[in-house]
């Protein structure tokens, strides 16, 4: 975990390399930082760090670009996808990050232990026992046309826009094995 000056000065490159004003961090784990931007309320910025030994990163980035080429309905829509490296010193790394749109919170009752089974439907496609809403079947339906399945289904990953739409919104879901 960076320190809160070290913290500071990534934003700093962040910023410079994107382009954007960033404002508030609002979800952060491990690897990766979600961001609002200012005067952009409409939009996010997820950055994600990867170890400087990655070997990877070509090609993680290339499985993302041709996600999000699909301008796929089910999946959060993305504005920029870009990446850089820090060679020295504690925040030593890979990172990449995306703008995409903001969506909020799925308007469901009960969506943990619905989306719980609708995993469960997926991976064993057996039907199940749970009625499952229409937009998270139908949200299911669109990203098949997608070449990698999406193996991170939890309610903290499908969001919906302003229309009730469902859309997956973390795409590192979406990553074969081995990128992990």
């Amino acid at each position: 975990m960076p320190s809160r000056k070290e913290r500071i000065q990534l934003e700093r490159r962040l910023q410079q390399k994107s382009g954007l004003q960033l404002n508030k961090r609002i979800y952060s784990v491990y690897d990766c930082s979600v961001y609002s931007i200012k005067g952009q309320s409409d939009k996010l910025l997820k950055l994600v760090c990867l170890p400087i030994e990655e070997t990877n990163l070509r090609d993680r980035l290339a499985v993302l670009r041709y996600i999000i080429k699909r301008n796929n309905p089910g999946i959060v829509k993305v504005f920029q996808l870009r990446s850089f490296t820090i060679r020295g010193g504690n925040l030593k790394g890979r990172y990449y990050f995306y703008t995409m749109e903001k969506l909020r919170p799925l308007s469901i009752k009960r969506k943990n232990i619905i989306i719980d089974h609708l995993a469960e439907m997926v991976e064993t496609g057996i039907p199940t026992k749970v009625k499952i809403p229409n937009k998270l079947l139908k949200l299911v339906q669109q990203v098949k046309s997608i070449r990698y399945p999406y193996w991170d289904m939890h309610s903290g990953n499908i969001m919906e826009d302003k229309l009730g739409r469902a859309k997956f919104i973390d795409l590192e879901g979406f990553l074969p094995e081995g990128f992990y």
